[in-house]
C-alpha cells in the first residue's frame, strides 16, 4: 500500500511506501524506535523534510519539520530517524523550493511500540464464533502487504471468524501504552509436520495431509506454512518485532484416540522434536535468536479436553529453553468453547491469559533495556545511577574478540596454582592444596622477577592477534601486583601492604603493564578478586573494614593510571547484607564512566535483591569458565581459558611447572569456536617467577598471530551466525559477508539450515571456488577434499543484502 499526492496542478507526484499507514514498528529501547521513509518522486525541490505530530509516552512531541538527512537522488529517497515510542503519529512529508510548498504527503496513523507474529492452527487464527473489535483503537495487523485497524476477521490468518487477537492487543496496549502490531499466520487444522521447512521428511503424515509422499515410505513438507514465517522474519527483518507467539497441537495431540489412523498418530518426544527443528529454522533463518512462547493446548472435547503425554511435551520446550511458556489454554473449557474453538467470553478469556505470559517477560525484558539505555539518561549519570553499559558502550568489546589473562604472582616461585594452591585457606575445600599457609604466605619475599618485561609481553600480545589485555591486580590469596597504600596488617610479623612493594623487585608491574598496554594500542582491565583469604578482617562481623578496605584498593587501579577499561571480578561469599555493591559501583563509575565490568562482582553471595541491583551486579557480560560458551547474541559473553592443561585437574591459571600447553589447532579451534557463538575468548597465560612468559605458549601465540593475519577478518568486528555453531563449526557475519568456518565436512559437503539471503558469490580464503547450492530446504556448500584445509575452512559467501 502506498500514499501519493499529486503537486498542485500538475502531473508531479510523491509516492511514500514506509511508512504505512497504522503501521506499528518495533522500539529498539524503551523509549524509542527507528522509523524507516522509503519513497519515489518526480517533483524537483531544494529542499525535502519531514515531522511526526501528535502524542508519545513522554507526552506530545514537538512537530518539528526536519530536513531529510540524505538527498533525493534519481527521485527515490530511503532513510531512518529515531523517534521516541508512542502514537498513533501523523508522519507529513512535504517538498520546498524557497517558502512554497510543492508537494505534501501525510500518513494518518503510525505508531513505535511492540509487534509480535501469531502463528499456529485454528484456535491462533479466526476459527472463533463471534468476531471481535479492538475497543482501545491501538492495535493493528499486518497481511504481508497492508496495515489495518486488528479487527476480526484478521488478515493474513485462514478462517472468517473470531479471534484472540484484538483482546491481547487491547490488554497489551492498556499495559504498556503503546500501539501494538501483529502479524497473523494461522492456518486451521494443521500439524506441527506441516509447518516445517520444505523439504523435511517425516514416517507418518499428520491426520489432516498437507504433506507429499517421497517413495520411500516418508513424508515431506511442502514449506507452505513456513515460508509464511519466512515472510515475515524477511520483512521485519532482525529484531525487528518482539517475539513469535505459538497456538498449535490439537492436531498432533490424541489423533488416534479421536478416531484417526493409527499410524497417523505422533508421540510426544517426536512433537518436541519437530518443535525443535522449527523454532531453530526460524532462528537461522531470521538470523536472531528469535523468542518463541508456545501454549499448552491440547483441548478436543470436553469428553477428551487433555492430553497428558503432549501436555508434558509442551511443557518440556519450556524447561529446556526451547522457547517460553505460554498460556495453558486447555482450562478454557465448557462456558468458554464453541467446540473445540472458542466462543467470544473464550476468545476474550484467551487474550488476556496470553498478555499475561507475554506482558509479565516483557516488563522484565523493559526493565532490562532501560538499564543499558544510553538515550535514556547520560553517560556520566552512571554514578548516581549504576547501569550495565549502553550498546555503544559495549560495542568495541564485542568486536575485539580475543583479550589475552594474565595470571601472575609469587605463588609462580612455588609453582602450585595461585591461591588455590595454599593449604588451610578458609575457602574451596582440600583441592589442589600443596603449599602449606605460613610458606604460602611468605613467598613474595622470594619474588623477583627480574627479566620481566611489560613491552615485549605486550608487543608479543599485540603480534598475537589480541585486541585486550586483562591483568591480575590481586587474587584470592590477597597480593597485590601494585604497590597500594591500605594497610593490611599492623605488626611485626606480617608485611603491612602486602603488596609488590614488599618484595625485593618493588617495581609498579600494574603500571608498566598499563603504559606498554596503550603503547601497543590495547584496552586493558584489571582483574580483582574480592575474596581474601588472609584478611585478618574478610567476613568478620558485618564485614565493613573490609569493604572498606577493598573499595580503597579498587579506587586505586580506578584512578592511578589512566583510563581503564575493564574490571575483572571473580566472585565472592558471604551474605549481601555484608558487602556495599552499590556502593562499589557507584565510586567506579564516577572514576571510569565507560568501564566495562564481568557478571562476577557479587556471584556467590546469597540474598542478593531482584530488579535493579540483580541486574547491575550481571553487569555487561557473561564469563564461562574453562569451556567455550553456548551460542548468545542477545548478551555479550566471554570465555576464559588457560594455555596450560593440566593432566590431573582442572586449574592451569599461573605457572605449572611440567604441565603442557594447549596445542596450536586446539587454541585456534577454541578462539573460532567462541566467535561464531558470538562471544569473545580471554586466552590465559602465566608467567614464570622469572617474570618471562613460557617459551612453548610464546610459540603457539604466534603462529595465532599469523594466522588471524591471513583470516582476521572473519574474526574481528563480527557477530557470531547466522548459523548456530556446534562440531561442524560455525559462522561469523558483517555486512554482506558471512564466513563460515568449517571443522567438519561429510565428504566434499556441508549442509546448513535454509539463508534468507541469496548467496551470490562464494571463496575459500585460500582462493578455492566452492560450488554452493541454495533451496527452500537449506544450504549446500561442496567443497573437493584437496581444498578442504585440515584444521579450518574458512569460507567467504557474499550475499545479496
Amino acid at each position: 500500500m502506498t500514499f501519493g499526492l499529486y503537486a498542485n496542478g500538475s502531473n508531479e507526484k510523491i509516492t511514500l511506501y514506509s511508512p504505512l499507514d497504522y503501521q506499528v514498528v518495533q522500539r529498539n529501547t524503551p523509549g524509542e524506535g527507528q522509523i524507516r521513509v522509503q519513497g519515489k518522486t518526480t517533483v524537483i525541490a531544494k529542499k525535502w523534510q519531514y515531522r511526526i505530530a501528535d502524542t508519545s509516552l513522554a507526552g506530545e512531541v514537538d512537530g518539528a519539520w526536519h530536513d531529510f538527512p540524505s538527498l533525493v537522488k534519481d527521485g527515490t529517497f530511503d532513510f531512518t530517524f529515531r523517534a521516541p515510542a508512542g502514537g498513533w503519529y501523523r508522519f507529513d512529508v512535504r517538498a520546498n523550493n524557497k517558502s512554497k510548498t510543492l508537494v505534501a504527503v501525510s500518513v494518518p496513523h503510525v505508531g513505535i511500540g511492540e509487534v509480535f507474529i501469531i502463528a499456529g492452527q485454528s484456535n491462533a487464527g479466526n476459527y472463533g464464533s463471534e468476531k471481535q473489535l479492538t475497543k482501545t483503537g491501538n492495535v493493528s495487523s499486518f497481511n504481508g502487504r497492508e496495515w489495518n485497524p486488528a479487527n476480526d476477521p484478521q488478515q493474513g490468518s485462514e478462517g472468517e471468524g473470531g479471534s484472540f487477537i484484538p483482546s491481547f492487543g487491547d490488554a497489551m496496549n492498556e499495559r504498556f501504552h503503546v500501539p501494538i502490531g501483529i502479524a497473523a499466520i494461522a492456518a486451521g487444522g494443521t500439524s506441527v509436520r506441516q509447518w516445517l521447512p520444505k523439504g523435511s521428511r517425516v514416517s507418518r503424515q499428520p491426520t489432516t495431509g498437507g504433506m507429499i509422499p517421497s517413495g520411500k515410505g516418508e513424508w515431506e513438507s511442502t514449506g507452505a506454512l513456513f515460508d509464511r514465517i519466512k515472510s515475515r522474519l524477511n520483512y521485519f527483518g532482525p529484531h525487528g518485532f518482539r517475539a513469535l507467539l505459538w497456538h498449535q497441537g490439537e492436531s498432533d495431540a490424541g489423533q488416534a484416540r479421536s478416531g484417526y489412523p493409527a499410524d497417523r498418530q505422533i508421540t510426544g518426544s517426536q512433537y518436541i522434536d519437530f518443535m525443535r527443528i522449527l523454532i531453530h529454522a526460524s532462528r537461522a533463518m531470521a538470523a536472531w535468536p528469535v523468542p518463541w512462547f508456545t501454549a499448552q493446548t491440547t483441548y478436543h472435547s470436553e469428553k477428551d479436553c487433555s492430553d497428558a503425554e503432549f501436555r508434558l511435551a509442551m511443557k518440556t520446550l519450556w524447561e529446556k529453553g526451547y522457547s517460553l511458556e505460554g498460556p495453558d489454554t486447555d482450562q478454557l473449557r465448557g462456558e468458554y468453547r464453541a467446540g473445540v474453538h472458542f466462543n467470544s467470553f473464550g476468545l476474550q478469556k484467551h487474550g488476556q491469559m496470553w498478555s499475561d505470559k507475554v506482558g509479565t517477560w516483557l516488563e522484565k525484558q523493559l526493565i532490562a533495556e532501560r538499564t543499558s539505555d544510553s538515550t535514556v539518561q547520560s553517560t556520566g549519570d552512571r554514578a548516581t545511577n549504576p547501569r550495565p553499559a549502553s550498546p555503544e558502550q559495549m560495542q568495541w568489546f564485542r568486536d575485539a574478540k580475543f583479550g589475552l589473562f594474565i595470571h601472575w604472582g609469587p605463588s609462580s616461585v612455588s609453582g602450585a596454582e595461585i591461591s588455590w594452591g595454599r593449604k588451610d585457606r578458609i575457602e574451596g575445600g582440600e583441592l589442589y592444596q600443596k603449599v602449606p599457609g605460613v610458606v604460602y604466605d611468605n613467598l613474595y619475599k622470594q619474588f623477583n622477577p627480574v627479566k620481566f618485561n611489560a613491552d615485549q609481553w605486550m608487543k608479543m600480545a599485540k603480534e598475537a592477534g589480541f585486541r585486550y589485555v586483562v591483568f591480575i591486580c590481586k587474587h584470592h590469596d590477597g597480593f597485590t601486583m601494585w604497590p597500594t597504600s591500605q594497610v593490611r596488617w599492623n605488626d611485626s610479623i606480617h608485611p603491612k601492604h602486602y603488596s609488590i612493594d614488599d618484595t625485593p623487585f618493588h617495581r609498579d608491574i600494574c603500571q608498566e603493564i598499563y603504559t606498554a598496554a596503550r603503547k601497543y594500542g590495547l584496552r586493558l582491565g584489571w582483574y580483582y578478586s574480592t575474596r581474601d583469604w588472609t584478611h585478618p578482617d574478610y567476613l568478620k562481623g558485618d564485614n565493613h573494614t573490609y569493604n572498606d578496605y577493598y573499595e580503597a584498593q579498587v579506587q586505586e587501579l580506578l584512578t592511578r593510571y589512566g583510563k581503564v577499561d575493564m574490571m575483572w571480578y571473580d566472585h565472592t561469599f558471604g551474605d549481601w547484607n555484608q558487602f556495599t555493591i552499590e556502593r562499589l559501583f557507584k565510586k567506579m563509575y564516577q572514576a571510569q564512566p565507560d568501564l566495562l565490568v564481568n557478571n562476577r562482582s557479587a556471584r556467590g553471595l546469597k540474598n542478593i535483591p531482584d530488579g535493579a541491583m540483580k541486574l547491575m551486579t550481571e553487569a555487561d557480560y557473561d564469563t564461562p569458565e574453562q569451556q567455550i560458551g553456548h551460542f548468545q547474541t542477545n548478551r555479550a559473553w566471554e570465555s576464559c581459558v588457560t594455555m596450560t592443561k593440566p593432566r590431573h585437574d582442572t586449574g592451569g591459571w599461573s605457572y605449572r611447572p611440567g604441565e603442557p600447553t594447549r596445542t596450536f589447532e586446539e587454541c585456534i579451534k577454541m578462539l573460532v569456536s567462541t566467535v561464531t557463538g558470538d562471544g569473545n575468548l580471554l586466552l590465559n597465560v602465566g608467567p614464570m617467577p622469572s617474570g618471562e612468559i613460557l617459551p612453548e605458549q610464546v610459540e603457539v601465540l604466534q603462529k595465532m598471530g599469523v594466522w588471524l593475519k591471513k583470516y582476521g577478518e572473519s574474526i574481528y568486528g563480527t557477530r557470531g551466525g547466522p548459523f548456530v555453531n556446534g562440531k561442524w563449526g560455525g559462522s561469523t557475519q558483517k555486512g554482506d559477508k558471512i564466513w563460515l568456518h568449517v571443522f567438519e565436512w561429510t565428504g566434499d559437503s556441508l549442509k546448513l539450515p535454509p539463508l534468507a539471503a541469496k548467496v551470490i558469490s562464494a571463496k575459500t580464503l585460500k582462493g578455492a571456488k566452492p560450488k554452493v547450492v541454495q533451496g527452500n530446504a537449506g544450504l549446500e556448500i561442496i567443497l573437493p577434499l584437496a581444498k578442504q584445509d585440515n584444521m579450518d575452512t574458512v569460507i567467504e559467501l557474499t550475499i545479496n543484502n
